[in-house]
């Protein structure tokens, strides 16, 4: 069949909201003097928060990690806006206490018996797993569907004893051909089944149990793997090692450059893919290049995903430390 369909929607809007919108956005344009700023949900990770709401105090309650926005915008509405303000209610949540007092106070959090809870759970063989992803809008393989989640690679650092020496594996499709069934073949052949392995959110999680899902022929193996996921940012959200410099957050992009600042062998900066989005827009780009070209930029690609894990190895090391 058609992949689109061409409709002429020219007046398909008649007597509807279009001409009243226009005619508000016209009038929003011609005004000399900016529109008064209301905050909503909407404004929640906007990257003009900062310039809309520049008059907010320095230690503001939307620097708070662990508070959903919906509550930090009440807490506005009613005039809370200050770490002094939000100490002062009644309930408070420990967590945003606990940064609170470390940035006040300008000391890091470092709860040992917390620490040592998580590296209880922990057992060798020792992985740490990430996966790249791509979601085209128009699907590029046949019995996929559009913003379908496309699993195009990943990095396995591993130590299979306590101190013992750091291996690492990993995949990449060729960006041409269907990739996810190679890749789930190659997850099960690296990661053995005794595998304790780190993950950096539920995301790793999430994408084994849509790879179960698509091939329930090795749903026994990756089941297996999953269920031996632990996720290290628990130990970073929940505070029981921070720093001020991680601003409330405990994303890998905050908690790495907290613990190791100026590091150059863990930086993104340099690399010519950076950051997740960057990575899905190169992959889709691989199969229009030329065979060098499509070499290095796999090159490039495996490098940014190989980062990700080797920072994962290096927060579980400083976790380590932090109760030596």
């Amino acid at each position: 069949g058609k992949l689109f369909l061409y409709t002429d929607v020219t007046n398909a809007d008649k007597g509807g909201n279009v001409p009243s919108k226009i005619k508000f956005i016209n009038g929003i344009n011609k005004k000399t003097i900016e529109p008064e700023t209301k905050l909503n949900k909407f404004c929640s990770n906007c990257e003009f928060f900062g310039y809309c709401f520049k008059d907010l105090p320095e230690n503001n309650i939307f620097m708070l990690g662990n508070l959903p926005f919906e509550v930090k915008i009440t807490l506005y509405n009613h005039g809370i806006l200050t770490y002094d303000d939000y100490m002062k209610l009644p309930e408070i949540n420990e967590n945003c206490k606990a940064q609170i007092n470390a940035e006040l106070e300008n000391k890091d959090i470092v709860d040992q018996k917390g620490i040592k809870a998580f590296l209880d759970k922990l057992k060798y063989p020792l992985g740490f797993l990430d996966f790249e992803a791509i979601s085209p809008a128009v699907p590029r393989y046949r019995g996929t569907k559009p913003n379908e989640r496309i699993l195009t690679q990943f990095s396995y650092h591993y130590v299979e004893e306590k101190g013992g020496e750091l291996k690492h594996k990993e995949f990449i499709g060729d960006g041409i051909n269907y990739p996810e069934k190679e890749l789930a073949e190659k997850l099960i052949e690296y990661i053995g089944e005794n595998h304790c392995v780190l993950m950096y959110s539920p995301y790793e999680r999430n994408c084994i149990n849509s790879l179960i899902a698509k091939f329930p022929e090795h749903k026994a193996s990756l089941t297996k793997i999953r269920d031996n996921l632990v996720d290290l940012e628990k130990p970073f959200s929940s505070k029981v090692l921070y720093k001020k410099e991680m601003q409330g957050r405990s994303s890998i992009k905050y908690v790495l450059p907290a613990l190791y600042p100026d590091c150059e062998e863990l930086s993104y900066k340099n690399k010519r893919v950076s950051d997740g989005a960057m990575a899905a827009l190169s992959y889709m780009t691989l199969k229009s290049l030329d065979k060098t070209e499509r070499h290095k930029l796999k090159k490039d690609l495996l490098d940014y995903c190989g980062l990700d894990t080797f920072a994962m190895v290096k927060l579980l090391e400083s976790l380590e430390n932090a109760i030596k």
